[in-house]
């Protein structure tokens, strides 16, 4: 009866997919979304190297909104296809692109919440007041 000696694997498929790292990174010029993004992690102007999504999404926010084009990237080399590294240059900046409009809306509190329906709100921007027919906040 013949005996086996030594240590034998098999591989298997897995459900997790790592990134591609390139040798080279591809270079995005655009904008992004930067009202949901610490006022300490934005980046304008400057050249940021992007090697995770958890990255991206720290310095240009999330890709819930398609109309900005590095959201767009995050979404492709992050969401999709999982490759990295990314080189990006936001120039939307919020100091200087941001309209002098002012707007004014009524909003009603329900179940304690007030729900805004612009997510590209500048939330540092935004002003709350109480009217004096206005429920207490």
């Amino acid at each position: 009866m013949g005996y086996k000696h030594g240590t034998y694997q098999t591989e298997t498929s897995s459900d997790i997919s790592l990134p591609i790292v390139l040798d080279y990174g591809h270079f995005i010029v655009g904008t992004a979304l930067m009202n949901k993004v610490k006022r300490e992690n934005r980046r304008v102007n400057e050249i940021v190297r992007l090697g995770t999504y958890k990255e991206a999404i720290q310095y240009f926010g999330d890709t819930y909104d398609l109309d900005f084009s590095i959201s767009q990237a995050i979404k492709v080399f992050f969401e999709l296809y999982k490759v990295a590294p990314l080189y990006v240059v936001n120039i939307l900046d919020l100091e200087k692109h941001k309209t002098d409009k002012k707007t004014q809306n009524d909003l009603s509190l329900t179940n304690g919440k007030v729900v805004i329906p612009n997510h590209k709100l500048i939330t540092d921007t935004l002003v709350v007041k109480e009217n004096a027919t206005s429920q207490v906040l």
